[in-house]
């Protein structure tokens, strides 16, 4: 079935988010992980902002992460409140890398910026990249894009995911085709991809890239696959003149 999410920063790639990106992904094309990873095409990876997902088996629009957050609640989704919600929290800019080691000034989910700015998730299989919202360089004194999530999800009832988090998260790829591997060989990949994850982070610490998400730069977009294929998905900007709440209801 389709469903219905609210990204950032989808479809073609402004030069410096391009090559972040390609620095990452060049990393890991000299590395014994090329083998078994997939790149995404530029245009498709994203940051996800809020999950819209409805939930599945109503035909009223129920958000599906209030349901599975708080004791099986049924929620209406409001999607009146979205546009000026986006309006009034954005601009934000976002960091992604430039932060060594020693960074201590704030933490994502108990790991240091250093180690979640990229990772290996071999639960998941996907390759991942964060970035993290500031003003001036001040990542502490307000969570940007947690307060626009939590805005959201008391204006809109549609909420994220994961409570207080303030990630930009977005998938560089896939870890695929691991069943034509011994158990053997994919733990040796897996011992390897430590050293992969720790060649790019040294990378991103000295070349950080800082990017603005405009409100332009957000979009509601109707998938059939999380990953977002260009094929299958249609996005549409938060700033379309013909965008408004029954069109985005008649999405799902």
């Amino acid at each position: 079935m389709k469903q219905v999410t609210l990204v950032s920063l989808y479809g073609q790639k402004r030069k410096e988010l391009a090559e972040f990106a390609q620095r990452c992904t060049d990393i890991i094309a000299t590395s014994p992980l090329r083998r078994v990873f997939r790149p995404y095409r530029l245009e498709q990876i994203h940051g996800t902002l809020v999950g819209m997902e409805k939930l599945v088996g109503y035909s009223d629009h129920y958000n599906a992460n209030q349901w599975a957050k708080s004791n099986y609640q049924r929620v209406l989704m409001n999607f009146g409140p979205l546009f000026g919600i986006v309006r009034q929290h954005f601009p934000l800019a976002f960091q992604f890398g430039g932060f060594p080691k020693v960074f201590t000034q704030f933490d994502s989910f108990g790991r240091s910026p250093y180690e979640r700015s990229f990772q290996v998730q071999w639960a998941s299989n996907r390759v991942t990249v964060i970035g993290w919202p500031h003003r001036n360089g001040d990542f502490t004194g307000t969570r940007l894009l947690a307060r626009f999530r939590d805005d959201v999800a008391c204006k809109c009832g549609i909420r994220h995911k994961y409570d207080n988090d303030n990630d930009l998260f977005m998938v560089l790829g896939e870890i695929a085709d691991l069943t034509s591997f011994t158990d053997d060989e994919v733990a040796t990949l897996n011992h390897e991809s430590k050293q992969v994850e720790d060649a790019v982070r040294d990378s991103l610490q000295d070349h950080k890239t800082e990017m603005t998400v405009e409100p332009d730069d957000v979009l509601v977009v109707q998938y059939e696959k999380e990953t977002l294929p260009l094929d299958t998905t249609i996005a549409y900007r938060i700033t379309d003149a013909g965008l408004n709440a029954a069109m985005i209801s008649g999405l799902y």
